[in-house]
C-alpha cells in the first residue's frame, strides 16, 4: 500500500480515536469487519484506501448464487459474536468497560494436529466403483451405437449426447475413475461442465447425477487429481455440487452427496498436498450437513453415518468449525438413540461427534 510518515505515537492516537467504532458489540461480518477497520488504517497511514473489491466481497457473496444459503448461515454467526460481545468491550490501554484491568484472552484459531477420534474416519477416501463393466457397456451400445471409444473418451460421450442417453457413460467413467489416474485427472479437467450440467442441473435425472457425484468421491483415491480437484475454483465447484445434492429428494444422489462430503473434509488430512477447505467453503459445509441431518425426514444410517463422520472429521482440532456446529444448535440424540437411529455404527458415529461438541 505504501509508505507512511507518521509515527507510532501518532498511530496509537488514532487507534485510541476509531477504537469505539471497532468492538465485539460493533463488529459484523459484512457491514464492519476486519477489511473496513484495515480500510481505515490505510487511509489515515498512507492517504488512500484499500483495493475497492475487497470491500465489495460481502456484497458479491450476497448477491452470489450461494447468497441465499450464506444469509441464514451469517445471521447465526453475528448472533452469536453479539452474544460473546457481553462484557468483552476491551480499550487500548488494557482496560474493559467492566473495569477489569486485563485484556481477556484472544479466541484461538489455531489448529491441532489431527488425532483419535477422527483419524478413522478420514485415513482412507471411500470409493464407490463396484459394477458389472460388462452390462453397462452392454447399456451404453443400446444408448449410443455409434461410439468410437478411438474418437471420444466417455466423459466426452457423456458430455455430447442428451443427458437422458448419458448415464451408460457416467456409470462406467466413475469406474475408470477409480482405477486409472489418467481418467481421474481428465475428470477435474472437465469438473465444471459436469457439475453444471449434471449436478447442478435439477432438471437432469437422478441417475446421472448420482453417477457424477460417484465419479467425483472416486477421484480422492488419486493424490494428484485429488490435490488439483482441491484447488480454488474447483474446490467452491465441489462443495457447491454436496449443498445442492444434499437437497435433493432422491435418497441415492443424497448418499453419494454425503460421502462426496466426507471425502472433502479429510482431503487436507490424508494429503499434505491438498490446502484446507477454508472458512467459507468449510461453512458452507458444515451448515448443509446440519441441515440435513436436522431436517423433518432425517436421512437414513447410510447417509447419516458419512455426514456424522464428515462433522468430526471438520471439527476435530478446529475450534471454529467447532463453535460453528454448536451455533448451528444441532440435536444428536435421535442419531444417539436405538429406538429412532437401529444402526449401531451411526450410533457410534453420533456419540463420537457428541463427546467432541461437549470438549469443546
Amino acid at each position: 500500500m505504501g509508505t507512511t510518515q507518521k509515527s507510532m505515537v501518532e498511530f496509537r492516537a488514532f487507534l485510541s480515536s476509531i477504537s469505539p467504532s471497532f468492538t465485539f458489540a460493533t463488529y459484523h461480518l459484512l457491514d464492519n469487519n476486519c477489511n473496513n477497520f484495515t480500510d481505515q488504517c490505510c487511509r489515515f497511514l498512507v492517504g488512500k484506501s484499500i483495493p475497492q473489491y475487497i470491500l465489495d466481497l460481502p456484497a458479491e457473496a450476497m448477491n452470489s448464487a450461494l447468497g441465499p444459503m450464506l444469509r441464514p448461515v451469517i445471521e447465526q454467526m453475528q448472533g452469536a459474536i453479539q452474544q460473546q460481545s457481553v462484557g468483552h468491550e476491551v480499550q487500548l490501554n488494557g482496560s474493559s468497560a467492566a473495569g477489569a484491568s486485563t485484556r481477556p484472552p484472544l479466541p484461538t484459531t489455531s489448529r491441532a494436529v489431527p488425532t483419535s477420534p477422527s483419524r478413522q474416519y478420514w485415513a482412507s477416501p471411500v470409493t464407490l466403483a463396484h459394477g458389472d463393466r460388462s452390462v453397462i457397456t452392454s447399456k451404453l451400445k443400446e444408448f449410443v451405437p455409434t461410439y468410437n471409444a478411438y474418437e471420444q473418451t466417455l466423459i466426452e460421450l457423456s458430455l455430447a449426447v442428451s443427458p437422458h442417453k448419458s448415464f451408460p457413460a457416467l456409470d462406467l467413467v466413475r469406474i475408470d475413475v477409480a482405477e486409472k489416474e489418467t481418467v481421474a485427472e481428465e475428470f477435474v479437467g472437465h469438473l465444471q461442465q459436469l457439475a453444471n450440467r449434471f449436478i447442478l442441473n435439477v432438471d437432469i435425472p437422478f441417475p446421472a447425477c448420482m453417477m457424477t457425484l460417484r465419479g467425483a468421491v472416486n477421484v480422492f483415491k488419486h493424490a494428484s487429481p485429488t490435490a488439483k480437484l482441491c484447488q480454488e475454483g474447483s474446490i467452491e465447484t465441489l462443495v457447491e455440487c454436496v449443498v445442492e445434492a444434499l437437497t435433493r429428494e432422491n435418497a441415492n444422489v443424497r448418499k453419494t452427496a454425503a460421502v462426496l462430503a466426507l471425502n472433502l473434509a479429510g482431503a487436507h488430512r490424508r494429503n499434505g498436498k491438498v490446502a484446507k477447505l477454508g472458512e467459507n467453503n468449510s461453512t458452507l459445509l458444515i451448515y448443509s450437513i446440519v441441515q440435513r441431518l436436522a431436517s423433518e425426514e432425517p436421512p437414513q444410517h447410510n447417509e447419516a453415518r458419512p455426514l456424522l463422520s464428515a462433522l468430526i472429521v471438520l471439527v476435530d482440532g478446529d475450534p471454529d468449525a467447532l463453535v460453528l456446529v454448536k451455533t448451528f444448535g444441532l440435536d444428536l440424540e435421535a442419531y444417539q438413540n436405538s429406538k429412532t437411529c437401529p444402526d449401531q455404527t451411526t450410533r457410534t458415529t453420533a456419540s463420537e461427534l457428541a463427546k467432541l461438541l461437549a470438549a469443546g
